[in-house]
């Protein structure tokens, strides 16, 4: 694991007679071990470490601040998100050490002064020596010299949790408040998921460009990850992990069956096909798939396009033409959408009253493992109507949130663009949508 890593952001700050750029160097250093938080040292004309780990590792994280600062370099202040003992295990060590100041909003710096249950230093495997640290409030700044720390008041994962918001170049370090792929938990003393939920909701507002958590790793779109957060909020969001790249394993079965259990129970989910991210629903369940269209905010006048893991289920749902059978054979499994004449068995309102439907066959292992399991599905594009089309499930949950049940995360689609459409009723052949396949392709097989 590195010991530490580099991040920077450059600002432009005009005023009327000149235009600077102002340099704010942040290091991570470690987590040394997994139950650590992560550590940033902010170094410039004053030097700050924001978090201070379990104090487990003291030794590793001093040796590292002594390397990027030099022998007789300073550490002027200790700021701490919140009174967990995994940001604040290692203080004592820190400022015998370094002759520090730490710092921590007023309702968790007087549980950090008692050491008191909301800390959780319980769960260290020896006590921690008690330390002074001083009380910030929402509104307070931090002067580091060329940058300003603006204090935020985040309570939730801890009653008396902040974040650190640079104004100048937008980095905001959220502690256990948002990480990048999800949010503090709010079952721990002090913990409230109604002020999380505001304190997020809060945070999403702002221009955040880096996000630098308490734990994971730093990513550079911070205003995404944060309102992606905010919509996970709700406890019932299930976010599945299914990586099928070395093969179909115990794992991607498992949320095979989970996903199709909820489609079975009139759930939405989010799967992965090989063009882009798909929202499904059961098409025989009417109440699902109103609840897709206004989950979409899709108008209802317009049809939605189903997906079936076979030939013979397709047959079950729509009625192939000549063209659509030559069709059919030369590209599905695949990124192609016909619309043919549908069977009777199949609900208005997935084909919004019309009797022709658009119908594929994915050529992803786990949406047909998925449909084999529940039959034809709703296939649309999981995002909101006319939003570009999810390429990642990160894009999907940023649109949806706790509108849908589950999300199944199988990272990015190979093609990233969505399957050609064309429209089939007689003799008739046109292309509605020009996607994976080309129109040159599909009238070189029709013309055979």
């Amino acid at each position: 694991m590195l010991a530490h890593q580099y991040f920077f952001h450059f600002t432009e700050d005009c005023s009327l007679y000149a235009s600077i750029v102002v340099l704010l160097m942040i290091h991570r250093i470690g987590p040394f071990l997994p139950i650590d938080s992560n550590i940033y040292l902010l170094t410039g004309e004053r030097n700050i470490l924001i978090d201070a780990g379990t104090g487990l590792s003291s030794q590793q994280i001093i040796s590292s601040i002594r390397n990027l600062l030099g022998e007789d370099g300073k550490l002027d202040l200790i700021l701490l998100t919140h009174c967990h003992f995994d940001h604040i295990g290692g203080c004592p060590e820190l400022i015998r050490t370094f002759g520090s100041v730490a710092y921590a909003g007023f309702l968790d710096a007087a549980s950090i002064r008692s050491l008191d249950a909301a800390t959780l230093v319980d769960w260290l495997p020896e006590p921690i020596d008690h330390f002074d640290v001083l009380d910030l409030h929402g509104g307070d700044v931090v002067d580091i010299g060329a940058h300003r720390l603006r204090v935020i008041d985040t309570p939730g994962h801890t009653a008396g949790g902040v974040c650190f918001f640079d104004e100048i170049t937008h980095s905001l370090f959220s502690g256990d408040t948002v990480f990048a792929d999800g949010v503090g938990r709010t079952d721990f003393t002090g913990g409230s998921l109604e002020l999380l939920r505001n304190s997020i909701k809060y945070l999403s507002d702002m221009p955040v460009a880096g996000l630098y958590p308490g734990h994971g790793y730093p990513v550079q779109d911070g205003t995404k990850a944060i309102r992606k957060g905010l919509n996970l909020i709700g406890d019932r969001v299930k976010i599945i992990k299914c990586d099928y790249s070395n093969g179909f394993g115990v794992q991607c079965e498992d949320a095979v069956k989970v996903a199709a259990e909820d489609i079975a129970a009139g759930k939405l989910v989010v799967y992965p096909t090989e063009t882009v991210y798909g929202i499904g629903a059961d098409i025989y369940n009417e109440a699902a798939v109103k609840s897709l269209y206004l989950a979409k905010k899709r108008p209802f006048d317009m049809p939605l396009s189903v997906a079936v893991s076979d030939i013979h289920m397709l047959e079950k749902v729509a009625v192939l033409n000549d063209n659509a059978e030559k069709l059919v054979k030369a590209f599905l499994p695949g990124p192609l959408t016909i619309i043919v004449k549908k069977q009777p068995s199949v609900p208005d309102i997935v084909t919004s009253s019309s009797h022709k439907v658009g119908i594929r066959i994915p050529d992803n292992r786990f949406a047909l493992e998925l449909i084999k399991h529940t039959g034809p599905i709703i296939t649309t594009s999981a995002t909101l109507h006319s939003n570009p089309d999810a390429v990642n499930v990160d894009d999907a949950i940023a649109d949806f949130g706790p509108a849908v049940d589950t999300y199944i995360d199988a990272g990015a689609c190979n093609l990233g663009k969505p399957s050609t459409i064309v429209w089939l009723m007689d003799d008739q052949v046109e292309i509605i949508r020009q996607g994976a396949i080309s129109e040159k392709q599909i009238m070189e097989v029709l013309e055979c």
